[in-house]
């Protein structure tokens, strides 16, 4: 069946993924409602007892908030995550140390028969990182929180079947909205969020990178409800796209996850 992946919820106040194969399960950021993730579950029919592992980006609320009840829930999880995340999230650092496994950006492992790639993210937390998912050459990547994008996230990107991105900020938007203005240089700088605008530029440097014939699915992610819309942000990257020449709807999917519906069901399970 390849990996199933769909979005809890993404938005700048809650983010939750849930990645799965018929043998395990993966829940990637606890950011919204122990509720909302377990009715999400039930949807696609997803046993708890098939989520092996609870893996987080950072220790920002919007990412960790449920992280004590999905312990509760999810009894043969282990959770994973930077040094820099555990320390820097009270909710984390008081789980017990047998329910934890700490691992840092570039390193590979494996939750049962996914195996699990890491690389930095460049946002103000204290070691973010951000993962790609893989099985039988089937390929997710997430890639959200964070102000630049490097060579390695589009080395990930760039050979996925699947491809969470952020797109967070309309820029123009942003500078003319109510934020204070520390507050939106932070979300402008490196270590803030991607516009828009970035997030097309990287689909289009990935796309010209890009070795497998099969039509890449893009998910826009992270998008602000005070900055940006959903159809802004997917009608932004879709011209950004096309002035490059890559046909959105042949080369390339372009979808949104949203603040308070689960996504539809994705599958990667080309046969490569």
């Amino acid at each position: 069946m390849g990996l199933g992946f769909f979005s809890v919820a993404s938005s700048s106040s809650g983010n939750s993924y849930v990645l799965f194969t018929e043998n395990v399960g993966i829940i990637l950021d606890v950011g919204v409602s122990g509720k909302k993730i377990k009715e999400a579950l039930g949807d696609y029919r997803i046993p708890f007892d098939l989520i092996k592992g609870i893996l987080i980006t950072h220790e920002h609320t919007d990412h960790v908030k449920s992280i004590r009840i999905a312990c509760k829930t999810f009894e043969n999880a282990k959770v994973y995550c930077s040094k820099g995340t555990e320390e820097g999230s009270i909710r984390i650092g008081e789980l017990p140390s047998d329910r934890k496994q700490i691992i840092s950006a570039g390193e590979s492992f494996c939750v049962g028969d996914i195996s699990v790639k890491t690389f930095s993210l460049s946002h103000d937390a204290a070691e973010p990182i951000g993962f790609s998912f893989e099985k039988d050459g089937n390929k997710i990547t997430v890639v959200t929180d964070t102000g630049l994008v490097t060579n390695a996230m589009i080395s990930e990107m760039c050979d996925s079947d699947i491809l969470l991105l952020e797109s967070n900020h309309e820029i123009r938007i942003l500078e003319m909205g109510s934020y204070p203005y520390q507050t939106k240089r932070r979300i402008l700088g490196d270590f803030g969020h991607l516009s828009n605008e970035t997030a097309g530029n990287a689909l289009c440097e990935a796309m010209s990178r890009r070795v497998k014939s099969t039509v890449l699915e893009v998910i826009l992610g992270h998008i602000s409800s005070e900055n940006n819309t959903y159809e802004h942000a997917r009608l932004a990257v879709k011209n950004i796209l096309e002035e490059n020449n890559i046909i959105v709807g042949k080369d390339i999917n372009v979808e949104t996850a949203t603040k308070n519906k689960t996504s539809r069901l994705y599958r990667a399970n080309n046969e490569h």
